[in-house]
């Protein structure tokens, strides 16, 4: 007869997939980790380990869903948020990231975790920031913008875009400041960062490869593409743009 499991074993199937997840053995530890949903189904922590699952395994929306769901079941849990702040942060959404990486470490403020996180996120969108022209921000942003804008000024108010979460929108406009002036290595940078935002991760990789052509020093192209390599599954890339990064001097 087969074994009958009850709610109390969940923490049982917990363990044993955190074992199957440390060997490589994602698919095993998703299983376990779906059955302990099935059998407490207000278990935050189950959502939580099963959302790692389906990052291991590259199915990043619903591992996105399971940290979510978590968050709503127990909004004071650290850990929820911890969980969901690193997998955008992995995804290359450092904004989100920085939210709930905060949040995680408001409900713990020793949470060293979290703050190790946080401080990269925060770098990462500062060094995006840095990208753009030094010259004084519009005011606002129009949704169709003027013929007389110039690239520059297209890629300044993409890149506001952007960081509010806008990147659709903002692809567009980085396209016509790229329409302005293809020679912009900044421009390909950040419509690749959009991109990857939102999970095209081939167009993206395409930005970066140009921005990188363009400007072999460009610190930041190499990280971002270094993300996206990683997302694609090719470790032995991204390691190698991770090296060539620390290479070269930060922005």
């Amino acid at each position: 007869a087969a074994l009958t499991l009850t709610p109390n074993d969940a923490d049982l199937l917990l363990s044993r997939a955190g074992v199957y997840s440390h060997v490589g053995r994602h698919r095993e530890a998703l299983q376990d980790r779906d059955a302990a949903v099935k059998l407490r189904p207000t278990f935050a922590a189950a959502y939580i380990a099963r959302g790692g699952s389906y990052h291991e395994l590259g199915m990043h929306d619903r591992g996105l869903a399971d940290r979510t769901e978590a968050i709503r079941l127990d909004p004071n849990l650290p850990e929820a948020w911890f969980a969901r702040g690193s997998a955008y942060y992995l995804l290359g959404d450092f904004g989100r990231s920085a939210e709930d990486l905060r949040e995680a470490v408001r409900l713990r403020p020793g949470y060293r975790e979290a703050a190790d996180v946080l401080l990269k996120a925060e770098k990462r969108i500062d060094e995006n920031r840095k990208d753009a022209s030094q010259g004084p921000l519009l005011a606002s942003v129009e949704a169709k913008p003027r013929l007389s804008q110039s690239a520059a000024e297209l890629e300044r108010n993409g890149r506001k875009l952007s960081e509010a979460g806008q990147y659709r929108e903002a692809i567009e406009l980085f396209n016509q400041a790229l329409q302005a002036d293809a020679s912009a290595a900044t421009a390909y940078n950040a419509r690749g960062y959009a991109w990857l935002c939102i999970r095209e991760y081939g167009h993206a990789l395409e930005d970066f490869n140009t921005a990188i052509a363009m400007n072999p020093v460009y610190r930041n192209a190499y990280h971002n593409r270094a993300a996206v390599k990683r997302l694609m599954r090719d470790s032995a890339g991204a390691a190698e743009d991770l090296r060539i990064e620390q290479t070269l001097p930060a922005h």
